[in-house]
C-alpha cells in the first residue's frame, strides 16, 4: 500500500482518481488547491502527488517546483489535456515523472502510477544495498549461482603460482577477473599489464612482451611487458593469435623462469604471475598445429570458465545497476528501471555479454535524463529480438515523446535556414540551389516552407 495525494478543483476527476487508487490497495488524500496540497505534503510523508496542470492559485508546474525544492525524491504526475512543448520542457526541466493526457484510459493510467511509485522507493530505499548484496571483490555481480561458483573457484584459486587460463565469450570481462585475482594475491603493490594478443602483429607482439634494446636506428629504453611485470602481474587476452615463434619464446620463459630482450643473450630472472584468457576453445588451433600444445597444457593447469551472460540471468539487473553506480557515482542509487525493461533485459540473449550490456544501460539511461529507465530508452532490436515482446513502436505520448518532438522540430528549423542560406548565395535561383543541394525544385520549395 502506498499514500498518495491528488489535487484537482474538480471533485468528479478526484473522485475518479481515488475510487482507482483505493481498488488498488492504496491509501488516497485530495486536495482542491495547491497551497492545500502543500500544507499536506509538509504535514506528512506520501509516496505520490497527482495534479491537474491548471490547478489555482498556482498551476501544476508551480506546485511541483516547490515539492521538488522540498522533497526530491517525491514523484510527481500531471494531469493535462492541455499540454504544449513548452509546458512540456518546463515540467522536465522541473523534473516531473510523467505527463497523464485526458481522457486517459484506466489501464494506462495504473500503469503509470505504478511506474512512479517504483520510482520513488528505489530512490528512498537506494541501490546501495542491491547491489553490494550481490557483489564479490567489489566489481564481480555474484547473484547467479553460476558466478558465486566461479567466485568460490577464484578465492581457492589465489594462493596458487600455476598460471590460469580463463575461457569465456567476447565481454565477459575476463580481464576483470584477472585483475580481481591479481588483488587478491596481495599484489596490489606491483604491475598489472594487460595485453591483448589479436591487437597487432607477431613482431609487434614480440617487441611489446620482450622489449629490445635497439631495433634498426630507434631505441627501446623501456622493458618489455614481461620485464615489467616482475613480482606482478601478466594477463595476456586472445591467446590463440599469438605466432608460433612467440609461443616458443613464452615456452621457454616458463620453462627457464627468465627472460631476455629481443637480440640480446643476458636473461633476467622472472617472477610473475600468468594470466591468459581465450574466447574459443583452442583444441582446434592444436589440432592444425597453430598452438603449441605444451604451452597449452602449462597455462590451462587451472582453468576458469565465465559463463556467457544468457546462463545467468539473475545477474543481469544487479549487473545494470552496478554499472550505473560505477559509471555515475552515488546519484546513480536514484535511478530506477521499470518492471517491463528488466524482463527484456532478461529475455535478450546478449551476444556481447556484459560489455553489451553496460553499453546499452548507459546510454539508456543518459537518454532518460533521471527518470526512470523503461522499454522505449532500449534499443528497438533488443526489444524486438525478445520474443513475445513487441517492438517498441511509436513514443508515447509523455514527456519523452515532447522532448523528441522539440528535437525534431530544432533539426528542421536548422535545415530550413540552412537551405535559405544556400538559396541566398544562388541570389534566388531555384535550380541552381536545388542543383547545389541535390534536391528536385519542388522538395527545394518544401522545405523552405513556400
Amino acid at each position: 500500500m502506498s499514500r498518495i495525494l491528488a489535487v484537482d478543483d474538480d471533485q468528479g476527476i478526484l473522485n475518479i482518481i481515488s475510487s482507482l487508487l483505493k481498488t488498488e490497495g492504496h491509501e488516497v488524500s485530495t486536495a482542491a488547491d495547491t497551497h492545500t496540497a502543500m500544507t499536506m505534503v509538509r504535514a506528512q510523508p506520501y509516496e505520490l502527488v497527482i495534479t491537474d496542470l491548471r490547478i489555482q492559485p498556482l498551476d501544476g508546474i508551480q506546485l511541483l517546483k516547490l515539492i521538488r525544492q522540498e522533497q526530491p525524491s517525491l514523484s510527481v504526475l500531471i494531469i493535462t489535456g492541455h499540454a504544449t512543448v513548452e509546458t512540456a520542457l518546463e515540467a522536465m526541466k522541473a523534473g516531473v515523472f510523467d505527463f497523464i493526457t485526458k481522457p486517459f484510459k484506466i489501464h494506462d493510467f495504473l500503469a503509470t502510477v505504478n511506474r512512479a511509485l517504483e520510482y520513488h522507493r528505489a530512490e528512498t530505499t537506494g541501490l546501495q544495498n542491491l547491489v553490494d548484496a550481490n557483489c564479490r571483490f567489489d566489481v564481480v555481480v555474484a547473484e547467479s549461482s553460476a558466478m558465486k561458483s566461479l567466485c568460490d573457484q577464484i578465492d581457492w584459486i589465489v594462493p596458487t603460482n600455476a598460471p590460469i587460463l580463463i575461457v569465456g565469450e567476447r565481454g565477459t570481462r575476463k580481464e576483470l577477473i584477472a585483475k580481481v585475482i591479481h588483488d587478491k594475491r596481495g599484489l596490489e603493490a606491483h604491475r598489472f599489464h594487460a595485453f591483448d594478443c589479436a591487437a597487432m602483429l607477431p613482431e609487434q607482439v614480440d617487441l611489446e612482451l620482450f622489449g629490445a634494446d635497439s631495433q634498426g636506428e630507434e631505441t627501446y629504453p623501456q622493458p618489455g611487458l614481461l620485464e615489467q611485470s616482475d613480482h606482478g602481474t601478466i594477463y595476456l587476452n586472445n591467446i590463440g593469435y599469438l605466432d608460433l615463434d612467440t609461443q616458443k619464446k613464452i615456452l621457454e620463459v616458463l620453462a627457464t623462469k627468465t627472460v631476455g630482450r629481443l637480440g640480446q643473450t643476458e636473461k633476467r630472472a622472472l617472477s610473475v604471475k600468468w594470466i591468459v584468457g581465450s574466447s574459443s576453445s583452442l583444441d582446434t588451433a592444436i589440432e592444425q598445429g597453430r598452438f603449441l600444445e605444451d604451452l597449452y597444457r602449462k597455462w590451462s593447469s587451472v582453468t576458469l570458465r565465465i559463463p556467457p551472460l544468457r546462463e545467468r540471468v539473475a545477474d543481469i539487473v544487479p549487473m545494470a545497476y552496478h554499472a550505473i553506480r560505477a559509471e555515475f557515482g552515488l546519484d546513480a542509487d536514484l535511478i530506477s528501471i521499470e518492471p517491463e525493461a528488466k524482463t527484456i533485459l532478461e529475455k535478450y540473449s546478449w551476444p556481447g555479454n556484459q560489455t553489451e550490456l553496460e553499453e546499452v544501460i548507459l546510454a539508456a539511461m543518459s537518454a532518460s535524463k533521471g527518470k526512470p529507465i523503461g522499454k522505449a530508452f532500449l534499443p528497438r532490436e533488443i526489444v524486438s529480438a525478445v520474443k513475445g515482446m513487441p517492438d517498441a513502436g511509436p513514443q508515447p505520448a509523455n514527456a519523452s515523446a515532447y522532448r523528441w518532438a522539440f528535437l525534431r522540430s530544432y533539426l528542421n528549423s536548422v535545415e530550413k535556414d540552412y537551405i535559405r542560406s544556400v538559396h541566398k548565395m544562388m541570389n534566388g535561383d531555384n535550380q541552381k540551389a536545388a542543383q547545389a543541394l541535390k534536391i528536385s525544385i519542388p522538395e527545394l520549395l518544401k522545405k523552405m516552407g513556400r
